[in-house]
């Protein structure tokens, strides 16, 4: 997967690279009527990031650039919510409280390099609500809202930005260099989820890490303390709180995984394996929703052409 890395950064022409996604856990959601697996469309949708709103809609981004899909929760049909428009879409947030669904995207084959957006969509009818571009040049990975509404925002260069309730535009909140890849043209902060308290949770993908953040009283970023993993991790990618001390994300080796976290220290169990480079997922009653990214073949690490239809898949939850 190291090698997925740096081949990644090669092709986007950037120094840098990522891929993430977040979403709203909705534990309490109906179960889904659904199959095994959900098909997204095309032949090149690759999907990164998959978030569940109120209603029980999920929301899947293509990392390929065929835009969002929206599947409602009493479909089993992928439907488009944003057109594709060649843009490289990573991460997919369902804001209930706004109506929005936030999108991470990218131009990874741009050269120069340019800045990705955060852009903002209407659940009422996918209209462009608002956008915010990055400072500079990067990947925009994933997104988690906190308590006060302050939406934080990967950068797999190296950071965590944030905005804030009536802001017009994004803010670094950490560039710790903690959050930077250890490796040329790697994937630094990716996953991200808020605890419901003062912490987020942040991974990081080549360096198969996770870190904690404090959010200080006046809303600053704090310390950013590592987590040590047992089994290690490979990879994490898309990841949710499920409560202060549950976590649950996508391996890039193939897996769901769930951690225990206890202060600085966090225990895995496996709650499934042998997915298609699972790259997110979205927390629904008794099930996870995941994306099977299929990133070799994207990368053109893989020979041959992905296995079609691309789909999300149903993971029974522990």
């Amino acid at each position: 997967m190291q090698t997925q890395v740096i081949a990644f950064a090669t092709l986007t022409g950037l120094a840098l690279a990522g891929a993430g996604c977040a979403a709203t856990p909705h534990a309490n959601l109906p179960s889904r009527p659904a199959p095994a697996t959900l098909a997204l469309p095309g032949a090149t949708y690759y999907p990164e990031s998959v978030t569940v709103a109120a209603d029980g809609a999920l929301y899947v981004g293509s990392l390929g650039g065929a835009g969002v899909v929206r599947i409602a929760a009493a479909s089993t049909t992928a439907e488009t919510f944003v057109a594709g428009t060649g843009k490289n879409i990573a991460g997919v947030y369902a804001d209930d409280d706004a109506q929005l669904i936030y999108v991470c995207e990218n131009q990874l084959t741009a050269s120069p390099a340019v800045a990705p957006r955060l852009v903002a969509y209407r659940i009422a009818d996918g209209a462009q609500a608002a956008a915010y571009a990055f400072p500079a040049p990067g990947v925009c990975n994933d997104m988690v809202l906190d308590g006060a509404h302050n939406l934080y925002v990967t950068d797999s260069a190296g950071a965590v930005y944030v905005l804030r309730p009536g802001a017009a535009a994004l803010a670094v909140w950490s560039a710790d260099p903690q959050l930077a890849p250890a490796m040329a043209g790697g994937f630094g902060a990716d996953g991200i989820v808020w605890d419901g308290d003062a912490t987020l949770y942040v991974n990081l993908f080549s360096d198969s890490k996770l870190v904690s953040i404090a959010i200080r009283a006046d809303g600053t970023a704090g310390a950013v303390t590592p987590i040590g993993v047992t089994p290690a991790l490979q990879n994490p990618d898309g990841m949710r709180a499920l409560d202060r001390r549950t976590l649950v994300l996508a391996e890039g080796a193939g897996r769901i995984t769930q951690l225990t976290v206890t202060g600085t220290t966090a225990t895995g169990s496996v709650v499934a394996d042998g997915l298609d480079s699972p790259t997110s997922l979205a927390v629904t009653q008794g099930a996870y929703f995941v994306t099977e990214g299929q990133l070799g073949h994207f990368l053109g690490l893989v020979a041959g052409p992905p296995s079609l239809p691309f789909v999300t898949r149903r993971v029974t939850a522990k």
